[in-house]
């Protein structure tokens, strides 16, 4: 749960998700971040961009991982209007990426751990696994 753009206020710039499984508490809290950083859901702005057939992060429900289900085309990325929507918080924030918040030690580490999607850290089959449990696998 997070309340709104509060990125910098003492006492709302954090975030708290708790999910049964990996991949929504992952989704869960990727969508909560976004809410934190400025974003609202994708459904409330009106655009042809952040339509909610793309199934973005910022959906008002959570990307839902279920053989019956159709799939969510995008459910780990943010829309464009999202994208905006915390451009324009971060531009007039001056906490965000400040060295009193991590040691400049850290940046380097924490850089890595995010530009790697979780498709590059499991296989197909673990995802499978993870989703839909043990003996699971990838048939593409």
């Amino acid at each position: 749960l997070s309340l709104g753009p509060r990125v910098c206020e003492p006492g709302y710039r954090v975030l708290l998700a708790y999910s049964s499984d990996y991949f929504r508490t992952v989704s869960t809290a990727s969508h909560e971040l976004g809410h934190l950083l400025g974003a609202v859901h994708d459904t409330a702005v009106h655009s042809r961009e952040c339509n909610a057939k793309y199934g973005y992060i910022m959906e008002p429900v959570i990307a839902i991982f279920d053989p019956k289900v159709e799939y969510s085309k995008k459910p780990w990325e943010f829309s464009k209007c999202s994208i905006e929507a915390f451009k324009r918080t971060l531009a007039n924030k001056n906490c965000v990426g400040k060295k009193y918040y991590y040691p400049e030690n850290e940046f380097e580490h924490w850089n890595k751990i995010l530009s790697t999607l979780p498709g590059q850290v499991y296989t197909p089959s673990m995802q499978c696994q993870l989703i839909l449990g043990r003996g699971s696998a990838h048939c593409g």
